[in-house]
């Protein structure tokens, strides 16, 4: 199973898949911005509103930023594209 495919799963609801796996907290760790593309391209608009979804994308992304040296790309190390996704939700959300 592929990194993605894991991280997919606990976005989904299965918690244990994030804790305790090094492959997966690593490859997270190195992802930075990156990860805000594969969560906005994975779900529907109305998946990333379901509040129990939202807390655990919210803490993938906390993780993505946690250890800024492991993080691979430059550009990863600006949360642009996490800031726009979570703006945009939130925004929907609110409208």
């Amino acid at each position: 199973m592929s990194s993605v495919e894991q991280l997919s799963l606990n976005v989904h609801g299965n918690p244990s898949i994030l804790q305790g796996d090094s492959f997966l907290e690593t490859a997270i760790y190195r992802s930075g911005d990156r990860i805000a593309l594969g969560i906005v391209h994975g779900f529907e608009q109305k998946e990333l509103l379901e509040p129990a979804r939202l807390n655990r994308i919210l803490s993938i992304i906390r993780l993505s930023f946690s250890r800024p040296k492991y993080i691979t790309r430059g550009q990863d190390k600006d949360p642009a594209v996490c800031l726009m996704a979570v703006y945009g939700r939130v925004k929907m959300k609110l409208y």
